[in-house]
């Protein structure tokens, strides 16, 4: 018996739209890696995430017919391609090293997942991570983890609420008497902020960045609320009629503009979940305000611009992006619930 829990690891698994990050309960790293992967595909066959389901493919097209095409298998929170997934998970233990080489067949996935994951979902992620080398899943509800995270309380009368965004989807939950007293999400997250800069800079300057060029204007200059000093930077973008190159100088105040006028797809959501909350709860939130978390929430002004647009105070989680994660060790460590269940 002793010798079996030895074997056994339960290590945490967070599928994002942006990143995947895998940690285990007992070491302080977490691993992290891009949910994207290079698939080999057939030219003009439509792409991996438009043509499989959750089973992986029977064939691989030969090197002398194929390319490599960069596919993005998580959209808005949801897996819509296995067989990149796969490669993402197996690329993120690689990168943890030979501490995980052991993998199967005595690991678990202790799986970060929404409150109201279809049973259909549930069924492609078990297939996806025993593809990999797990040997069972379990799921922990990530509103639950990243409370924990926070350092929330959740098992108070009084009402509390956090607010998650992250690449595809943002999340609100309300908590009270250790239970979610509301839960909702939108499917809108920073994914749609870098789409955003990419058809501003189409419309006004009538030329083409990637969607990755458009992530790196967010990061350096993009903000929702406006900073002590402007801020600008330069780039290269393709023109949409000649397509040769041209250089773009590209100021804060513009940009902020684009992921302010963007940001009302969250703000809507916000209403339309807030509304339905008890008169009692809504005033403990308008006491204690929210905790913002996720990759998204690092965006530059967000709890000034959300506190203004709101009437609440919005306050940034100590470790934004990867509370979700911590707060799911410390409930392994603790044996606590939290929403866990096996799969």
């Amino acid at each position: 018996m002793k010798l079996e829990l030895t074997l056994r690891r339960e290590l945490i698994v967070d599928i994002g739209s942006s990143h995947t990050v895998i940690a285990s309960r007992h070491k302080p790293q977490l691993y992290r890696v891009p949910s994207q992967a290079k698939i080999t595909a057939v030219p003009a066959a439509p792409l991996p995430s438009a043509r499989r389901s959750a089973t992986r493919p029977a064939n691989r097209p030969r090197e002398n017919e194929a390319e490599q095409v960069l596919v993005m298998p998580v959209q808005h929170g949801k897996v819509v391609d296995a067989f990149a997934m796969e490669q993402v998970l197996k690329r993120v233990v690689k990168k943890a090293g030979t501490r995980w080489a052991f993998l199967a067949p005595r690991s678990v996935a202790a799986l970060l997942v929404s409150p109201a994951l279809p049973e259909e979902e549930i069924s492609r992620m078990r297939a996806i991570l025993i593809d990999v080398g797990f040997s069972r899943m379990n799921l922990i509800h990530a509103p639950f983890a990243a409370a924990r995270g926070c350092g929330l309380p959740t098992d108070i009368p009084q009402g509390r609420m956090l607010m998650d965004l992250g690449g595809g989807k943002v999340y609100f939950a309300i908590f009270s008497m250790g239970e979610l007293a509301a839960w909702w999400q939108e499917d809108f997250g920073g994914q749609d902020l870098d789409e955003a800069i990419v058809r501003y800079i189409a419309r006004r300057y009538r030329a083409s960045i990637s969607r990755d060029a458009a992530e790196q204007v967010k990061l350096s200059i993009g903000s929702v609320y406006p900073a002590e000093k402007p801020q600008s930077m330069e780039g290269t973008a393709h023109d949409l009629f000649t397509g040769e190159g041209r250089q773009l100088s590209l100021g804060d105040s513009e940009i902020r503009d684009v992921l302010s006028d963007a940001f009302e797809t969250v703000l809507l959501g916000f209403q339309r979940g807030f509304e339905d909350v008890s008169p009692e709860i809504a005033g403990d939130i308008a006491r204690y305000g929210v905790i913002l978390l996720g990759g998204g929430a690092l965006l530059q002004g967000l709890p000034a611009f959300l506190a203004e647009r709101t009437g609440l105070e919005f306050r940034l989680a100590t470790d934004p992006s990867d509370a979700a994660v911590l707060g799911a060790r410390g409930m392994l460590a603790e044996g606590k619930n939290g929403g866990r269940r096996h799969a």
